[in-house]
């Protein structure tokens, strides 16, 4: 009976133990297939979601799966009040200062969005050669060329000004 109980407080102990880590730990970290919208005041559009995971086509030819690649997409909105012609969205690779790691990879967008549309379908994604949540690294998007149907243009500023918009962006690190 004494060893009955012995052996529950010390595997209740056991198992509140890895609740209580592995709580922590979760708090800490994120999907690796979750990625960072970075929104820009003055584009009028607001990228609502950003992720990034494995996707594969399949070989007609071949009868089979094809390679395995990173597919990186975006879902965004027109808040402005005219349409949207054009959006080119900028992904990179960031680290946890801004510091952008590899090149620039751009999206270009052609569809007509009325104002409060939401997009997120295929045409809204682009293979990504850089696992997301490597090595310390997020993957982000933000607008970078806007084309209205009202023939006005936005750019977002060049990209050495970008960093406190990435940093803005960012998940904060939990307060210890």
């Amino acid at each position: 009976m004494l060893k009955s109980l012995v052996t529950r407080f010390l595997g209740a102990m056991i198992v509140g133990f890895f609740v209580a880590v592995c709580t922590v730990y979760a708090a800490e970290t994120r999907p690796w297939t979750e990625a960072v919208p970075v929104n820009i005041d003055g584009s009028h559009i607001e990228i609502a979601a950003v992720s990034s995971d494995w996707a594969s086509d399949y070989d007609v030819i071949n009868r089979r799966q094809g390679p395995v690649y990173y597919n990186d997409c975006l879902t965004w909105v027109d808040r402005g009040d005219v349409a949207v012609m054009h959006v080119q969205f900028v992904f990179a690779t960031v680290t946890t200062e801004g510091e952008i790691k590899h090149e620039l990879l751009p999206l270009d967008v052609h569809h007509k969005a009325v104002p409060g549309e939401k997009r997120g379908d295929i045409s809204n994604c682009r293979d990504h050669a850089y696992a997301n949540g490597a090595d310390g690294l997020w993957l982000i998007a933000w607008p970078n060329v806007v084309d209205f149907a009202d023939g006005t243009h936005w750019q977002a500023p060049p990209i050495e000004q970008m960093t406190p918009y990435i940093l803005d962006a960012l998940p904060k690190a939990p307060a210890q």
